[in-house]
């Protein structure tokens, strides 16, 4: 879908001026997007108006099929801004949901709001060492957009799940994140600023304990996708709470990661992640820890590993595969910091990787930054252009623009 597509027939309205009393015509919105989807039914969608929506979307056991997804989206050429209040989730998948789909939307976290930002940086996990309940110490929590939790799993998931065009932005625990799922379709997302101030060691990007659920992998062999996202600026500031002998470092704050998905022994999905823009995150820019079944093709990732003392100091890698099995790594162009590794394991099938250095990059993209302004598409001439090997499930880039028969190297083809 696009963002610019028209409102369906069937279609329910939600407006900042709205009343939750009203029938949800154009006419006479509604009033909360919790009210829009707990009266949707499947194959309809809940059209935003334009505006500001200061609540927490909770979203419980919806389910629709193939052919009727439950869809919550802005209305064409207008932003539905969720602002959210510290500690709390933009909006928050709980129990088993299927076949819903999120889309063009802006999440906007509190994490630059004055009254959230802590006096220094290790205040919350400070906080959870001196014995703090969660109400005492809403600085840990709040993910833009949540799929389950960790005590959810494994006896409720969510399959078939699609985060379109979204803008997840400034919480403290994460962009977005998903745990105990399978089939998610995470495509040309921006998410940005998040996961500084708890010390549950988020990230950009988050998929934690995959689940076969939804079924099988699809025709082209995946039942995941992570492609065309932009994140940057994710960065872990608080030292690691989990245990006392972790607690002294910072460990995450990456671009994108796939987490822990081995740990259910059965778990045979594959994940493609391509044409990615990972860039200035405190962690690495894509990391698959201890997950099987990853292709990870045409991606740009451009000095990240920003945290000083990530992991207590050291080497860390741009892409990172540590424990991983049964990866692919084609096509993608690194731009590693000084001292710091472009990819860290040669063990998985390789082929067109193009790894530079800072100073190398600056002759050959266009207009590199560390900020919301950069340009990576390569110079004309350029080693990535025409450089790739031809990975037919990427046949477009970044920009939704055909790859030649010699693709460019990268997320970004030439013009």
């Amino acid at each position: 879908m696009s963002c610019s597509d028209p409102v369906p027939a069937n279609a329910l309205f939600v407006a900042p001026n709205g009343n939750d009393a009203n029938p949800g015509t154009a006419a006479h919105p509604l009033a909360r997007i919790q009210t829009g989807m707990a009266r949707a039914t499947p194959g309809q969608t809940v059209i935003l108006r334009g505006g500001v929506y200061r609540e927490e979307v909770l979203i419980r056991d919806k389910h629709g099929s193939a052919n009727a997804y439950f869809t919550v989206r802005s209305h064409p050429n207008e932003v539905a801004t969720i602002e959210t209040e510290i500690g709390r989730y933009g909006i928050f998948l709980r129990g088993s949901t299927s076949y819903l789909r999120i889309a063009c939307l802006d999440l906007a976290g509190p994490s630059l709001r004055p009254a959230a930002i802590p006096p220094h940086e290790n205040y919350t996990r400070d906080l959870v060492f001196a014995g703090a309940s969660y109400d005492q110490n809403p600085l840990n929590f709040g993910v833009g957009i949540s799929i389950g939790q960790m005590s959810d799993a494994p006896r409720q998931s969510h399959h078939h799940i699609d985060l379109i065009g979204n803008r997840v932005h400034d919480y403290s625990a994460g962009g977005i994140s998903a745990i105990g799922s399978n089939h998610l379709r995470i495509v040309s997302n921006d998410v940005y600023r998040n996961a500084r101030y708890s010390c549950y060691s988020g990230s950009g990007i988050s998929i934690l304990w995959s689940m076969n659920v939804g079924g099988a992998n699809n025709g082209d062999g995946y039942s995941s996708y992570l492609v065309g996202n932009r994140t940057w600026q994710n960065e872990n500031r608080s030292n690691q709470c989990f245990s006392s002998d972790r607690g002294a470092i910072k460990t995450d704050g990456n671009g994108i990661i796939l987490d822990y998905n081995n740990q259910f022994a059965d778990f045979s999905g594959r994940t493609l992640v391509a044409n990615n823009l990972s860039y200035s995150n405190g962690g690495a820019g894509i990391v698959v820890f201890n997950s099987p079944f990853v292709d990870i093709v045409n991606n740009t990732s451009y000095l990240n590993l920003q945290t000083p003392d990530l992991n207590g100091g050291g080497v860390h890698p741009e892409i990172g595969t540590l424990w991983a099995r049964d990866l692919r790594l084609y096509n993608n162009l690194v731009v590693a910091r000084d001292g710091m590794q472009g990819i860290d394991d040669p063990r998985w099938p390789q082929a067109a990787n193009l790894i530079l250095s800072a100073a190398a990059a600056a002759g050959v993209l266009q207009a590199p930054s560390t900020d919301q302004g950069a340009n990576f598409a390569p110079r004309a001439g350029s080693s990535p252009v025409n450089a790739g090997v031809a990975i037919s499930a990427v046949p477009n880039d970044y920009y939704g623009r055909s790859r030649r028969g010699a693709p460019d190297i990268g997320a970004i083809e030439t013009g």
